[in-house]
Formats: structure tokens, sequence, C-alpha cells
């Protein structure tokens, strides 16, 4: 911090470095216990965020997806063993390290948005079927024809994504020990945009040649229209009553009114 290289000539970029210098110069009482009283606030902070933001996520996605074997404690447990095989301490070791390991959430999170948007706004136009989202059985259009309702033409695009950037980004966390191409850190450099529009292409190409159930249009190239429908969320309890009603709720069809008529699609 600006503080510590006032004080003592030295750049900290963690936290505990510098509490460690305050008892290098100072071993009083009254120092001991301040540096115990922060470390403490430290330790339950980071407890408090990755129990909350992480292990009881991971718990519930993995309740989601294995609900026979999995509960949430088993799913956070899980997630604790997977923390600690990827070594975390090789990635806090210094600050170009820990910055290189920030940097890089960018060349997986940009190829789940290129997904998101390319089946959002073009293959699917806005339409969403909310009482389908509900729905873990056969003939829900998101359970995309599978019993696990996995949706294989994003998993590869997102694949398709990341992977022209794994080689830079693993030259950037594993130097100087590893090294790559120039090339391939320049292609890095442009992980964000890269791995956005690449799994966007590679979704769209794979819905077109193999169609997604649910879908307002049948060629969305050729096709025009906006089908999002507005639903206020006070109605929606009793429309989802009136759907269960319906003999046709999983059907292949869907109804879709785009504000000047209504129409089927097959």
């Amino acid at each position: 911090t600006a503080a510590g290289y006032h004080l003592y000539g030295v750049n900290y970029w963690s936290p505990l470095d510098v509490l460690g210098q305050f008892l290098e110069t100072t071993y009083t009482r009254g120092t001991r216990a301040g540096v115990f009283l922060i470390s403490f606030v430290f330790a339950l902070a980071q407890l408090g965020t990755n129990i909350s933001a992480n292990s009881l996520a991971c718990g519930a996605d993995m309740t989601a997806l294995f609900p026979r074997y999995i509960n949430i404690r088993r799913g956070s447990l899980f997630c604790v063993a997977m923390a600690l095989c990827i070594c975390p301490w090789n990635l806090m070791a210094s600050s170009s390290k820990f910055t290189s390991a920030l940097g890089a959430y960018a060349i997986f999170l940009s190829s789940i948005a290129g997904v998101i948007c390319a089946d959002y706004f073009v293959v699917r136009r806005g339409y969403v079927k909310l009482t389908h989202l509900f729905l873990a059985q056969k003939g829900s259009f998101y359970m995309f024809g599978n019993k696990f309702g996995a949706n294989w033409r994003a998993f590869v695009a997102y694949i398709c994504g990341i992977a022209p950037n794994l080689p830079g980004f693993i030259g950037d966390v594993g130097a100087p020990k590893i090294t790559v191409s120039e090339g391939a850190m320049r292609l890095y450099y442009l992980g964000y945009p890269v791995g956005f529009f690449i799994s966007a292409v590679i979704y769209l190409i794979l819905c077109y040649f193999f169609p997604v159930p649910g879908t307002p249009v049948t060629n969305f190239l050729t096709e025009k229209g906006w089908f999002q429908k507005w639903a206020y969320v006070e109605d929606f309890e009793q429309d989802w009553k009136n759907e269960l009603r319906r003999d046709d709720l999983c059907d292949d069809t869907v109804s879709i009114y785009d504000g000047t008529e209504e129409k089927i699609v097959y």
C-alpha cells in the first residue's frame, strides 16, 4: 500500500505482509493484540466469503446434478477438495500471479456470455417458456431431448471458445517456468472478445444444423422478429396453475404472440 511504502520503504501487495511488518518493527503487546484482531477479521471474512459464495453454490449445483447421491453438505466438501487440488497457494505466490489468475476469469466467462447471448438474442429471439423451465421431464423445451437436460451444443461451443486462449493462460500463470509463443500470448491478451465471438459463432452453427426445441422461428438466419413476452410477476402463479390444467403442456408446439397475431410454431 502507499501508506506502507511511506512507513517502511517497501511496496507490499498483500495485507498479511503488512501485518508481519508491524510485528517486526514494533513487537509490543498492543501491536500483537492489534495484529491478532485484524487477522481474526481477515480469517472470518475469508471463511464467510468462501462458505456463502463458493462452497454453498457448488453444493447446490452438485445437488441439482446428482440429487440421489449428493446433498449440499457433500457438494460443499467436494468444492473444498477441488480447491485443494488446484493448489491455490501457487496463485498467491506473488502479486503478478495473483493478478494473472484474476484476469484469467475473462477467458472462461467470455465463452459463457457468447453462448448465452447467441441463444437468447439470435436463436430464441427473446422467447422463454417459463412453465417449461420448472419441468424436469421429457417434453420440456429445456431438457433438450435427453434425461439430463444438457444442451450439448452449448458445451461444444464453450470448449471451442476457451481452447484458443488456454496456451496463453498457461504461459501467463506458469511464467517463467512455462513459456509459450508470442502469438499465443497476444491472442490471450484479447481473450474476452476472442472467446465471446468464437463460442457464439460455433453455437449458432450447431443450432443451425441441429436445431434446439422451443424456438419461435424455424430458420433464425433468414426469419425476423422478436418474441419476448412480458409477464407480470404477480400473475405468474395463476398462469402457472392454468398451464397445469393443459394437456399439451409438454407438447412440441409453442404458442407465441408477437403483438399482432397468434402464431403456432412446430
